[in-house]
């Protein structure tokens, strides 16, 4: 995309001439990163407030190019969102008392603000003039508010140093004197809190091609009091350039040229911004003046993110708050051109290494003590960590693009909750082809499975269980004894139930879907039903890894009754990391079906309450699979009669295709609970959800490979013989997909 032509900046008439000012090399700066330090009172959260300056300075999110200084909630409680816009809550008085809470130096700072100002009656009982803050009387109150704002936080800055100190160290966090170049976006008190801390000795040496300063209170003479007077530019700062709107009362005297030594260190630029609140962030953010100055120097052009984008959006949105929390994340490696195992291997442990070394750098910690600190746990192609925001950029920058392909959010995956045997015609296609999913393997990446419940006793179901919940390669666990897998969540064991075993010593009893399949435990989801994504990345990698060993595949198919949210400016619909495996084991021959979500209902308050409202477009993550089986839900007796159920999510696909594929029952589902034994409790519980209906698709598959083996491996085509044999239930496609499959009509077709 080409760059936008460069524009004459516009001034006043009063600017003062500007001094040579150092300037960056073009090459250092064409990937700075801008650090936005918002203003007074209360704001809205850091990713929502980013993005709203983004949107007013570039017209668009621009990733991990722009980064929030966030410090509103040193002083205001998160409630305090009446300053979302400050135009909306135009004059409440001083909080009562609150001047006596203040010390003396403090108080003094008040009374002469309140003076220069006009809000103080004493000056105004003396006669004194009162200043005319803006020319039409209804601006005046929103003056008056935001000059007793003003007030309040900045006394509140001065006067309490931990305060004090606890906001420097929210921009602290965002610079770091190994990366770089940065520019400096600061909007009122932000610009006294950015100039405090930049001129600290620590960054005499950060390349800042650019400050900018937008409605600054720093040519007050009480703000040049605790600041410094006069003002210097900072030694790491090329370029100043102040921007103030002539009726914007925090920017009383909006000219700082004549302030600097030597003078005319700082381009002083008029603006006019529209509306009453003339100090708005966003107002100067949008100025075409504003946008000018700050295209000249990072070469960002509306339309085009200023950056690399190797950071995702949702670890961004993450990572703008305190900067020692730490965040769980997958970094996804840059693959070699064999892509061979040795190589992905190597790749890894490289990774792994600089990781560890970066946390070490960063922290000062061992390298023991950095390997505890981020949690590393290498995969093939991903590794997990726990990092910091500026380790994080440490990654992105010391490696983005080289051996880092995309470092995402190590995201949570849960549990999908909400006579089904003969609603698929299994149970003749049992009797008549003997489809009983023999010799036929299932693995279920869920909460675990109980090994050792009756259900599963009769044909020995539980072929193997892997706990996949710690760090590390994945965990054998035993199929009986003490150390024998279970399922404390129940949510593992209802699904498998549904694959594959029959209840014990009844054969007309409860029965699977495949009652001889063998299934395969993948603990993924811990004991609340709920997992990171590399839980489920290692148990794919397992399944992958297992089939690769061996001459023929010893996992056929895949059951993920899981699922989360999807943001389509994270990655591509169908495009998730979880995603990206699951296409590789596709591809390798595996059957995969995966639940199409519960997200098809959705309460909402409303004034006459709470309501249950229907929606489209809300299949999860990774059902948006194109490959992949996405299931829905319907009604387990009479589906054709009460159709699709209200919670099963609906298509399109965020991107246009259609989804689910199927539907199969998923209402009041009969099967296997792993709290057997307990007081009250029986060896089966009822359970609904897509979470149910897709071990029935699951269990079909199975049932239908194991007499139609020639289809064994080619998951494209036991797909479309799925999807061709359908009962059509007359439903709209992206409710039902093809319909309700039918076992029989299957195997009469092939």
């Amino acid at each position: 995309m080409s760059a936008r032509p460069r524009r004459k900046r516009a001034t006043s008439p009063a600017r003062a001439r500007k001094a040579p000012a150092r300037k960056a090399s073009a090459s250092s700066s064409q990937h700075a990163t801008i650090v936005y330090v918002h203003g007074i009172g209360a704001q809205p959260p850091p990713e929502e407030l980013s993005q709203a300056w983004d949107r007013a300075l570039f017209g668009q999110w621009q990733g991990s190019a722009t980064r929030m200084a966030y410090w509103a909630d040193v002083l205001h409680a998160p409630a305090d969102a009446d300053a979302r816009t400050l135009a909306r809550r135009p004059g409440p008085a001083r909080d009562a008392g609150e001047a006596g809470l203040l010390p003396p130096q403090a108080q003094q700072y008040v009374a002469r603000l309140e003076a220069r100002y006009g809000l103080s009656e004493t000056a105004n009982a003396r006669g004194g003039p009162k200043k005319k803050i803006l020319p039409a009387p209804l601006r005046e109150p929103v003056a008056r508010w935001l000059m007793k704002r003003f007030i309040r936080d900045t006394a509140a800055y001065f006067f309490d140093a931990q305060k004090r100190e606890a906001i420097r160290e929210r921009l602290r966090a965002q610079l770091d004197s190994d990366l770089g170049p940065y520019v400096i976006v600061a909007h009122s008190q932000g610009t006294i809190v950015a100039y405090d801390v930049l001129r600290e000795a620590r960054y005499a040496g950060l390349e800042i091609p650019l400050f900018v300063t937008l409605g600054s209170p720093l040519g007050l003479d009480e703000v040049q009091d605790h600041v410094g007077s006069p003002l210097r530019r900072p030694r790491g700062v090329a370029a100043w350039a102040n921007f103030a709107d002539r009726f914007d009362p925090v920017a009383l005297d909006g000219a700082l040229a004549n302030d600097t030594q030597p003078k005319g260190e700082v381009d002083d630029v008029g603006v006019s911004n529209p509306g009453l609140n003339r100090h708005e962030a966003v107002a100067y953010l949008a100025q075409p003046a504003v946008r000018a100055r700050l295209g000249d120097v990072v070469g960002a052009v509306r339309g085009r993110s200023v950056g690399p984008k190797v950071i995702a959006k949702d670890v961004i949105r993450a990572t703008d708050r305190p900067a020692e929390q730490r965040y769980p994340v997958l970094v996804e490696l840059m693959q070699g051109e064999d892509g061979s195992v040795d190589d992905l291997r190597q790749r890894s442990a490289t990774i792994h290494g600089k990781i560890v070394e970066i946390v070490g750098r960063v922290s000062g910690a061992s390298a023991r003590q950095a390997e505890e600190l981020a949690q590393v746990d290498p995969l093939l192609r991903y590794v997990g960590a726990k990092l910091t925001a500026r380790e994080i950029d440490h990654l992105a920058a010391g490696h983005g693009g080289r051996e880092v392909f995309r470092i995402w959010r190590n995201a949570r995956k849960r549990a999908l909750l909400r006579q089904s045997v003969r609603t698929l015609q299994a149970d003749a296609a049992r009797g008549g082809y003997g489809a009983t999913g023999e010799s036929i393997h299932w693995a279920v990446l869920d909460t675990g499975i109980d090994a050792a419940h009756p259900h599963f006793v009769t044909h020995e179901s539980v072929a193997a269980a892997w706990d996949c919940t710690g760090r590390g390669a994945a965990k054998a666990l035993e199929r009986t004894g003490r150390k024998a897998a279970k399922d404390a969540d129940g949510h593992g064991t209802h699904v498998a139930g549904i694959i594959a075993g029959v209840q014990k010593d009844d054969p007309r009893g409860l029965t699977g879907m495949a009652p001889r399949a063998k299934l395969h435990c993948y603990k993924v989801l811990d004991d609340e039903g709920g997992g990171d994504d590399l839980w489920i990345l290692k148990g794919l990698q397992h399944v992958y890894d297992l089939n690769e060993s061996s001459a023929t595949l010893r996992i056929h198919g895949v059951n993920l009754s899981l699922g989360g949210s999807f943001d389509p400016e994270v990655y591509a619909c169908g495009h998730s990391p979880i995603c990206k495996e699951l296409r590789r084991l596709w591809r390798q021959g595996v059957v995969v079906c995966v639940a199409a979500g519960n997200e098809g209902s959705v309460p909402v308050e409303t004034p006459d309450g709470t309501l249950d409202l229907q929606f489209d477009l809300s299949i999860g993550d990774p059902a948006n699979l194109d490959e992949a089986i996405a299931v829905g839900s319907v009604h387990k007796e009479k589906p054709t009669l009460f159709g699709i159920s209200y919670f099963s999510s609906r298509g399109p696909t965020a991107d246009g295709r259609a989804k689910p594929d199927v539907v199969a029952p998923g209402e009041r589902i009969v099967s296997a609970s792993s709290a057997r034994g307990r007081a009250g409790e029986s060896d089966y519980v009822e359970l609904s959800g897509t979470s149910m209906a897709c071990p029935h698709v699951s269990g079909l598959v199975a049932a239908f490979l194991s007499v139609r083996t020639q289809y064994v491996g080619r998951p494209d085509e036991v797909k479309r013989i799925l999807m061709e044999n359908c009962t059509d239930l007359g439903r709209d496609r992206y409710h039902q997909g093809a319909g309700l499959p039918n076992l029989t009509r299957m195997l009469l077709a092939t």
